[in-house]
């Protein structure tokens, strides 16, 4: 996370490299997102990076030479100028967008000429009826991203100011037009695009980043505004091991013994093709993975380790098709417990990791019974906000 940061400081920086142009601008004139509106009266589609613009709509005719978008413009009323601005759409015969900058000389009106600033005797033209959207909300815009099942558009503003409700949209690339729904909202600009970083991000908006590249201290905002606060992902390491050792990690009880009863069957699993674990509502934990293994206890007291693909958020684990004719029935209100680690150890040390609800008090257990035994390892541990760990003991048993 620090070197993406850092990354797009360089990026966006005072002599930012030349191939580094975030959507398609000059990296030092990138600033993220400035402003977003919603709209409505839409026709065609905008395309993402491309040029909005708005401004005060000036039909024209008697046209000598042309207008290009960029040129600057005065509006005459005989010898008086009243007023200019610069030209961000023109359709190249009798259609103009302007983002007026100056508008003390009073209304724009049938017949008033337009000039060309740089050349006002080769380019102008006479104005046709009465321009609309007579005031400064002119203005031009990247569209860094369009939700059109929302309509809604997150832009940076390049020039001029924001429009105002009902103010024709247009984009440069794509022809879409629509019309501003409401005010505008500004947003506050950081000085990086992905906001703060201080060990923790903070401020991302409308970036996405990868859910395992989160800390829970980090702060990120999608498009709509609403904070999000990722989960803490813990992990629980166990060490001391050899490849080989069986391994079993679960809730403890209140002896030193696991909780094999943590859920209890709601439905009885007493066919041969087996799909759900049905636990009752409400009771699997909140930290239960997305996939895992559960224990259950069969009717004949024997403990069953089955590896569940996933879970709802209540109360069904979903599990490979499973025999459990007798005798590997298990009726209702047989225990199951959540195997949080349920293996034979691949290397020295093993792991596993959760989303943090509450602190879990664990019970370990590790045994080998290979060409070098040792006694059984058993021992609590405590899996709490800031992870855990423990270190199997290797008593020989030979």
């Amino acid at each position: 996370m620090k070197a993406i940061w850092n990354w797009i400081k360089e990026i966006t920086g005072n002599d930012s490299p030349e191939a580094a142009s975030p959507h398609g601008m000059n990296g030092e004139l990138f600033l993220g997102i400035t402003h977003s509106w919603a709209y409505d009266g839409d026709a065609g589609s905008f395309t993402e990076d491309e040029t909005v613009v708005w401004g005060t709509t000036i039909a024209y005719g008697s046209l000598t030479g042309s207008f290009s978008v960029g040129d600057y413009v005065s509006f005459w009323n005989g010898a008086t100028q009243v007023n200019g601005g610069k030209v961000v759409y023109d359709n190249g015969s009798n259609s103009m967008v302007v983002a007026l900058e100056d508008i003390s000389g009073g209304t724009l009106a049938d017949t008033y000429d337009i000039k060309d600033v740089s050349a006002p005797t080769t380019n102008y033209a006479v104005v046709s009826g009465t321009p609309t959207f007579q005031d400064k909300s002119g203005g031009e815009a990247i569209l860094l991203a369009e939700d059109a099942a929302g309509n809604n558009q997150y832009v940076q503003l390049v020039s001029g100011g924001a429009p105002s409700d009902n103010q024709p949209l247009r984009g440069i690339s794509s022809a879409a037009t629509a019309l501003v729904a409401g005010s505008p909202s500004a947003k506050t600009i950081p000085k990086t695009f992905l906001g703060s970083y201080t060990g923790s991000l903070i401020g991302a908006y409308g970036i996405g980043i990868d859910a395992d590249d989160l800390l829970s201290t980090d702060s990120v905002q999608p498009l709509v505004g609403a904070t999000q606060i990722p989960p803490n992902n813990v992990t629980f390491s166990l060490s001391g091991l050899v490849t080989g050792d069986r391994i079993l990690i679960g809730k403890k009880d209140t002896g030193n013994d696991f909780d094999f009863s943590e859920m209890t069957l709601a439905v009885a699993l007493t066919g041969g093709t087996e799909t759900i674990v049905n636990v009752g509502t409400g009771n699997i934990p909140a930290d239960a993975p997305a996939t895992g293994t559960l224990r259950i206890t069969l009717d004949d007291g024997r403990i069953r380790s089955i590896p569940y693909l996933s879970h709802d958020s209540d109360d069904q684990f979903t599990i490979a098709s499973t025999s459990f004719v007798d005798p590997l029935d298990a009726n209702i209100g047989n225990g199951v417990m959540l195997a949080f680690i349920d293996k034979a150890a691949a290397s020295d040390t093993e792991e596993f990791t959760i989303q943090f609800d509450a602190t879990r008090t664990l019970w370990i257990r590790v045994r080998d019974g290979g060409a070098t035994p040792i006694k059984t390892y058993q021992s609590a541990g405590t899996l709490g906000s800031g992870g855990g760990s423990a270190v199997a003991s290797r008593i020989s048993d030979a």
